[in-house]
């Protein structure tokens, strides 16, 4: 039985984000047995339906509702599939789903990996209407592969079934972890890994890192500039507290370049507000940093609070400077935090996802 993935840009180097990265290593461990994988690029589908009906543009509700039609007609229908899809997606491809679904002709799979707005702490009417769409969403959908037990909690709490979710942890490729010699420095480098959004918490960190009392300490930020505003000011926040010199912005950078900055890194500071899994805290661990980081969403599955690293309340730039400032100052700590973490990363792996990933897709083409 074919698969077929309904995914974004898997492929370098338009990829990015650990959704991107889970969806190309999960079709590459199938092709490896064997399978046959079909790849769709909706974001193209979608860029070339925004092209040619740009004069909806004006229209938000009108160019959704185009898009979804347009989607469900045109997307090519097997019959006796497998159909993968990315649930960032799910609001463009539901009624096809709804379709495939109500005419048996496949089993639709969504991999979740973060909701981008619902939270199931939440409340309100904006938070009922959240969990309406993510519900609607979801319909068409036989199985969901969630990549954390966070994320598999937050399905439930949309009522989906306990069977219906099936767990599926990121992993690492031992083959990228390039390890450069440290070299000599009487400076602390702390490293963050991660686009620049809100949701990342970059702010508070660049707030923590001014309230430090440690001038031997440098903060190296890495990452996209996907929200160019919030970019800027994180850039005056530095600029106004006069550490240009001791905030270096690195931007995007390749796979050498990172390597070489996790070599050199002492801590792996990781403040975002809400991760699906969080794949740069693996790769930090794996280098042998301690980590300090938000308690928040899937983190805490991760970083062990007080074993390989420090977990501190969101947004809170006192109890990010404290925990930094603890491990500036005790060198043994780090050593020992950053073993913890190394062992902690051993346990896992893309070759051991795919395994799971595997399976699941055998069953579901069994029971098909």
């Amino acid at each position: 039985m074919k698969v077929r993935f309904l995914v974004g840009d898997i492929f370098p180097p338009k990829a990015h984000g650990g959704g991107n990265l889970f969806n190309r290593k999960m079709g590459e461990s199938l092709r490896s047995k064997g399978e046959v994988v079909d790849v769709i690029d909706l974001a193209d589908l979608i860029a070339g339906f925004r092209q040619r009906w740009h004069t909806l543009e004006r229209f938000r509700v009108a160019e959704r509702i185009a898009r979804v039609l347009w989607l469900a007609v045109h997307l090519p229908k097997p019959s006796n599939a497998v159909i993968f899809e990315d649930h960032y997606f799910l609001r463009d491809v539901f009624l096809y789903n709804l379709l495939m679904t109500a005419f048996r002709r496949a089993v639709i799979v969504a991999g979740v990996y973060h909701f981008e707005e619902y939270r199931s702490d939440g409340s309100g009417w904006r938070h009922a209407w959240q969990r309406f769409k993510e519900r609607l969403y979801l319909l068409g959908v036989q199985t969901e592969v969630a990549i954390s037990r966070y994320t598999a909690r937050e399905l439930e709490s949309l009522g989906q079934p306990a069977s219906k979710i099936r767990l599926v942890p990121c992993g690492i490729d031992g083959s990228e972890i390039k390890r450069y010699p440290k070299e000599p420095s009487d400076k602390v480098n702390l490293l963050f890994v991660g686009h620049y959004r809100p949701r990342k918490g970059v702010d508070h960190l660049v707030d923590a890192f001014c309230r430090l009392n440690a001038e031997n300490a440098v903060l190296h930020l890495v990452g996209k500039k996907e929200d160019p505003q919030y970019f800027e000011r994180i850039v005056a926040m530095a600029r106004e507290n006069g550490l240009e010199d001791r905030i270096i912005f690195h931007g995007q950078v390749d796979r050498d370049q990172l390597s070489h900055l996790y070599s050199q890194a002492d801590i792996f500071v990781f403040p975002s507000l809400q991760e699906g899994f969080g794949i740069v805290l693996l790769e930090a661990m794996s280098y042998g940093l301690p980590i300090v980081a938000s308690n928040v969403s899937a983190i805490p599955e991760l970083v062990i609070d007080g074993e390989n690293g420090f977990l501190v309340p969101p947004a809170d730039p006192d109890a990010l400077a404290a925990a930094i400032t603890k491990l500036i100052e005790e060198p043994r700590l780090r050593r020992e935090m950053g073993e913890a973490g190394y062992r902690i990363a051993s346990a896992y792996s893309w070759e051991r996802s795919g395994e799971l990933f595997y399976k699941i897709i055998r069953e579901l083409q069994k029971a098909a």
